[in-house]
């Protein structure tokens, strides 16, 4: 039912600004508080200025909309799409830039599920919801143009004056924290993500694409003698990060199984993205130059597509969000669905346990070509924030956990336990996956090696999960494990050591990991695309070692 008084649309769009600004922004004031807390550079006078400077710019950006035959559609549209980015951005501490976007796109239906939570509904119900509700039954008052054109002339004036005054005390201010903040900027809202989603959409459905590129046309394994064919088995991590890994010096006891096993685990990998949209094309890329835009990678092609063409025989099976584009040409199989009904496998709705793997590489295995052969795997890994969902009850080692999306209102043991639950169980997966390897295709020399996507955070400084933008991404985020294995007769073959490759992977620094060189140099593909000094293994064959890394 419509309220009885009538107010002017420049009220009603000072109203909503208000409430935009000074509710719908809570990400933004809690990292203004931060500072303030932490350092010297705002005071209070001018923290006392800085939401009447963004009510009064916010006003101007939206009076030119609040003519009332768009006022109520567009702001509830505004009020509702706020508030959802708010909870991401006060909840979990995330920015939305275009590649969270393009992250989100490719988000499927099980991934979106695992975000919804009791406290997600009552917060949208509560900001979004119930004040687009009271904007819908606003009685709008009728003025004649020369009134209403005197409101809005007034208020544009006044919220001009207000910026001009605060400007003329606290400009060099507001300068110095924005540039020594960059993540203010990218934290307001909804102005910054209505801006990265456009950049979004634009890139991806107005950019003109240039031809398909086709790279390593040359690829081809020279003919030598008859040995025995490869096997290499490269599980595609997700969102694990390496200060988990008790393998990387952690105190925890999260690598149990792998650690049975003489692998080699580098110490100091960073991931090129912090979304698996963005690292995944890259993490597979063979482009020569550093490209900022991942989406590219879906118009040329990758290491997987060199490696068919060398007569690799390669799949993709995948247990997460997709291959991102990478496994475009060739043959990809999603057991989320082929074991939907095994409840065992797959208790949760549109998710599996990785040990859906082991299911499958048991039929597998024995049955591969007899050729050359990549195994892709893509693990669900840990996942967030239903961490408890990544593993079953008998991995439940470290208590209490947290079984509930809303991570943010776990204690910080609860949280740090359920994670860790998750790395221990991908742990013993990648075990077993070497294990079965090993007795289901003897015939093979056998390689397995382990990289994540991106890596964590679990409340330290106030953020959660991951998707930051790179330039301001917290460690936690980027450093990420990388792991390799190589069975007896693999080793023989390549002339390599195991004391080698420790002392390789603990002395070798990776940013922006990519592991298309390296799958190359593990076949022995000719072309002119392979680069050594990019093969993280290369150091180690026919018993080399480099005196220094890259």
């Amino acid at each position: 039912m419509p309220f009885k008084k009538e107010i002017r649309p420049i009220t009603a769009c000072l109203l909503v600004t208000a409430y935009i600004v000074l509710v719908l922004n809570m990400g933004f004031f809690k990292r203004l508080l931060d500072i303030y807390a932490n350092t010297n550079s705002i005071g209070n006078a001018m923290l006392l200025t800085v939401p009447m400077a963004l009510i009064a710019a916010l006003n101007i950006l939206l009076l030119p909309f609040s003519a009332r035959p768009v006022l109520k559609p567009l702001f509830i549209t505004i009020i509702i799409t706020a508030a959802l980015f708010n909870y991401g951005m006060f909840a979990y501490g995330t920015i939305f830039d275009d590649d969270m976007f393009a992250n989100i796109a490719q988000t499927d239906v099980g991934e979106s599920r695992s975000y919804f939570s009791a406290h997600f509904i009552y917060f949208i119900l509560a900001t979004g919801i119930l004040p687009s509700l009271v904007v819908a039954m606003l009685r709008l008052r009728r003025d004649n143009f020369k009134t209403a054109a005197k409101s809005y002339a007034l208020s544009f004036v006044v919220s001009v004056l207000v910026l001009t005054g605060i400007g003329s005390v606290y400009y060099q201010d507001y300068v110095s924290v924005g540039r020594n903040n960059r993540i203010l900027r990218k934290s307001l809202n909804p102005s910054y993500p209505y801006k990265q989603a456009y950049n979004y959409i634009y890139n991806k459905y107005f950019y003109e694409q240039s031809p398909y590129q086709q790279i390593a046309l040359d690829a081809h394994i020279a003919p030598g003698p008859d040995v025995r064919k490869k096997l290499v088995i490269m599980a595609l991590g997700e969102t694990q990060r390496s200060m988990s890994y008790s393998l990387n010096g952690y105190s925890r006891e999260t690598n149990a199984y792998l650690k049975q096993y003489p692998v080699a685990s580098f110490q100091n990998v960073l991931s090129f993205g912090t979304a698996t949209a963005i690292s995944v094309p890259y993490i597979f890329s063979l482009s020569t130059h550093k490209y900022k835009d991942a989406r590219a990678e879906l118009n040329r092609d990758n290491v997987i597509d060199a490696l068919q063409r060398a007569n690799v025989h390669i799949e993709w099976l995948d247990n997460d969000g997709g291959c991102k584009g990478v496994c475009k040409n060739v043959p990809h199989t999603d057991l989320r669905k082929k074991y939907a009904e095994n409840k065992a496998l797959c208790p949760h709705e549109d998710s599996c346990f990785d040990s859906v793997f082991l299911t499958e590489l048991k039929e597998k295995l024995p049955n591969l070509p007899k050729q050359d052969t990549l195994l892709t795997l893509h693990l669900m890994g840990s996942h967030g924030p239903s961490y408890w969902q990544r593993y079953p009850a008998e991995f439940r080692k470290f208590t209490p956990d947290c079984p509930q999306n809303d991570i943010q209102n776990c204690s910080r043991e609860a949280l740090v336990n359920t994670y860790d639950n998750s790395i221990l169980f991908a742990d013993y997966v990648m075990a077993e996956i070497i294990k079965l390897a090993q007795e289901q295709a003897p015939d093979f020399d056998i390689a397995f090696v382990f990289l994540s996507d991106h890596g964590e955070s679990l409340g330290e400084d106030g953020l959660y999960l991951h998707g930051l933008p790179k330039s301001i991404a917290p460690h936690e985020q980027r450093a990420v494990p990388l792991i390799a294995w190589f069975s007896n007769n693999f080793l023989q073959t390549e002339d390599m050591t195991n004391a080698c490759l420790q002392r390789d992977a603990d002395i070798r620094h990776i940013n922006d990991a990519n592991i298309a060189q390296s799958l190359l140099g593990l076949f022995h593909v000719n072309t002119k695309a392979y680069q050594a000094q990019n093969d993280y293994f290369y150091p180690c064959r026919n018993g080399f070692m480099m005196a220094s890394t890259q």
